[in-house]
């Protein structure tokens, strides 16, 4: 289970470029995630076999952008590779990106599979 691929491959489906914790490219649209956890929920012969990983996917855009069907189609997007999406909130952050404020849409997601070698 590669998580990053799926969440940029996830970004990428909406035309938003994606990347971990912190995006440095020049698009004022972006998608950002952030591992916040991870648990074994699957043990066998002494060995992690599956786990639970939490992140926060950050859907970054202007303040006047109209980012409602983006947010929608990102949702859709999260579930269709796996993700549980638990909650979705969005808020104004200062400056970034050369534009007023950047609105800030923060899906809180799990998903679980099997642990990488």
């Amino acid at each position: 289970m590669n998580i990053s691929e799926l969440l940029c491959a996830a970004g990428r489906a909406i035309g938003y470029p994606a990347a971990q914790d912190l995006y440095e490219g020049d698009s004022d649209r972006s998608i950002t995630f952030t591992y916040e956890d991870e648990r074994t929920v699957l043990f066998a012969d002494n060995e992690e076999r599956e786990v639970t990983v939490f992140l926060m996917v950050s859907m970054n855009t202007p303040q006047d952008y109209n980012y409602l069907e983006d947010k929608k189609r990102l949702k859709s997007e999260l579930k269709a590779r796996g993700f549980l999406v638990e909650s979705v909130q969005t808020w104004l952050e200062d400056t970034t990106k050369g534009v007023k404020k950047t609105r800030r849409t923060v899906f809180t997601v799990n998903i679980t599979g099997a642990v990488e070698e």
